[in-house]
């Protein structure tokens, strides 16, 4: 029996060792885990400050987008404003007629014929005197004027010669569009023939 009772004393002594026991490897995979955790919340804290500086760089260029937009916005604002005040003004006290000296010339054709139309289209309320060089502007007029050097008396004396544009119309507009064309000395011998 003493045997019996030893025996179970050693299995007991060797059930509780193993129960108290340390696991190693756990404990390394503990401290594995710790320091895989402690580096991932430094990668964290990184990318979150990077993140926070982009959003803040973000921000400083949107905000200096907005200003520059707002500063162009309100200068053209003014500019516009101050163009439909002459226009308002002019409606309510018309001035007899307008001289436009080579208004076309930066414009391309494009624009020059919107120019050109809305001219047209308002010249019902405005008698309008255009100086241009291009084509595309003068072929909406009704007249053309040319002035041009005359040297047959030995003096320089300008020459004026007119074309009546509506008799070459199929359909005569019932405005008054004249365009006054600067000629070169070929103009009048192109006129003449």
């Amino acid at each position: 029996m003493e045997n019996n009772l030893g025996k179970k004393l050693n299995e007991c002594i060797a059930n509780i060792q193993k129960i108290n026991a340390p696991n190693l490897k756990a404990m390394k995979k503990l401290d594995m885990a710790r320091e895989k955790l402690q580096e991932t919340d430094k990668e964290f804290e990184n990318v979150r400050k990077k993140a926070r500086k982009t959003k803040q760089a973000f921000e400083r260029v949107k905000a200096e987008r907005y200003k520059r937009f707002m500063d162009c916005f309100q200068l053209v604002s003014d500019r516009i404003d101050g163009i439909y005040k002459s226009l308002a003004q002019n409606h309510y006290q018309p001035a007899p007629f307008f001289v436009l000296d080579e208004i076309d010339a930066a414009l391309d054709n494009t624009n020059i014929s919107k120019v050109a139309s809305y001219i047209v289209e308002k010249i019902n309320s405005l008698q309008t005197i255009v100086i241009s060089l291009k084509e595309e502007f003068y072929s909406h007029a009704n007249a053309l004027i040319g002035i041009c050097p005359n040297i047959d008396q030995g003096v320089l004396v300008s020459q004026v010669l007119t074309l009546d544009l509506t008799e070459y119309y199929e359909h005569k507009r019932r405005c008054e569009f004249i365009i006054s064309i600067r000629c070169s000395r070929i103009l009048p011998r192109l006129l003449l023939v």
